[in-house]
């Protein structure tokens, strides 16, 4: 609790409320009953990109190294998700 105090004085112990936990999950409304595989696939990667282009902003503002580290290695993680479901469609769509 004291180096709490030191290093970040009154600062909110959470900011929780003010991030969007929901970043990449799709918008559920967009989800048909009957969703087929290429609409699913295209939701996937909507929310995919979203949560890239989310992490990317991130790393626009001044933050420290080790928090820079985690959004560039969570940017990556998206990225790699894109590239993953383009292979897995390409090989069930064509």
């Amino acid at each position: 609790m004291v180096q709490r105090q030191r290093l970040f004085g009154d600062a909110p112990k959470s900011n929780a409320a003010k991030v969007s936990w929901a970043v990449e999950m799709p918008d559920f409304y967009k989800v048909p009953d009957d969703v087929t595989l290429r609409q699913a696939f295209d939701i996937s990667m909507e929310a995919e990109t979203r949560a890239h282009d989310f992490y990317a902003g991130a790393l626009e503002y001044k933050i420290d190294d080790t928090v820079t580290e985690l959004f560039e290695g969570l940017r990556q993680a998206e990225a790699d998700h894109q590239r993953m479901l383009r292979e897995e469609m390409d090989r069930f769509l064509e």
